[in-house]
């Protein structure tokens, strides 16, 4: 499966699963696969879970990549280097934390589909790092990582391609569900899709209008409960 990748430990507590699921219900149970891929009958811990298995291995990591390691976590589609490379601290250097990762199997590097160099994550892992708290202060990354994000969906009005933000669609729809969770980030959500009609006219015109349709609904935090219809005329 797409979820665990070819993981030797992960396959091995997968097909421990099938005495009792059929493969139908594993892949569905693989939603939760940090619940999913343990077998107790096993007598050494990190064979026993792979969330045992991801721990150990955390615990060799510095605090710079535990902190890439729980960013990344939080971005269904990794993030692009170029972008991390341009929020990111002096010091550790990026590329040996980049590197502390994928040595240790918690990232890979690819090119995306507008090109672009891409750090991600199988979401084994992705479900591990977000159970992980960092050390360190990792809030003004996140934002500088979603500002990137906001700025090539502004570029598809100016001329950019539409389908280079294909690869940057996890993470808008993040951006726009938080609108709706938020009131606070009602406005930047509304100002995304609101510039992303080309994008959504080209490519998911059905999907567009749904985003839409919801934000305009939702109340901002100075207005009355009801639809909010003028807010983007």
């Amino acid at each position: 499966s797409d979820l665990i990748g070819g993981i030797p430990l992960a396959l091995e507590l997968a097909a421990c699963q099938l005495r009792t699921l059929d493969p139908a219900a594993l892949l569905r149970s693989l939603d939760d696969p940090l619940a999913t891929l343990i077998d107790p009958r096993r007598p050494v811990d990190r064979h026993r879970s792979m969330r045992a298995c991801l721990r150990i291995a955390a615990e060799r990591l510095s605090p710079a990549a535990v902190s890439l390691l729980v960013v990344l976590s939080g971005r269904a589609n990794g993030a692009p280097y170029d972008d991390l490379a341009a929020a990111w601290p002096a010091a550790p250097a990026l590329p040996g934390v980049v590197g502390e990762l994928v040595d240790a199997g918690f990232a890979t590097t690819g090119t995306d589909a507008a090109g672009s160099i891409r750090i991600t994550q199988l979401p084994i892992v992705r479900a591990f790092g977000r159970e992980l708290t960092p050390t360190d202060d990792i809030s003004a990354l996140q934002s500088a990582l979603d500002a990137a994000v906001m700025a090539r969906a502004a570029a598809v009005t100016t001329g950019r391609p539409p389908a280079h933000l294909e690869p940057d669609l996890p993470d808008v729809r993040r951006l726009l569900q938080a609108g709706l969770d938020d009131p606070a980030a009602l406005d930047r959500a509304l100002g995304l899709a609101g510039g992303l009609v080309v994008y959504w006219f080209s490519h998911r015109l059905l999907e567009g209008r749904s985003w839409l349709d919801a934000l305009l609904r939702r109340p901002a935090p100075s207005e009355p409960a009801g639809p909010s219809v003028n807010r983007m005329q």
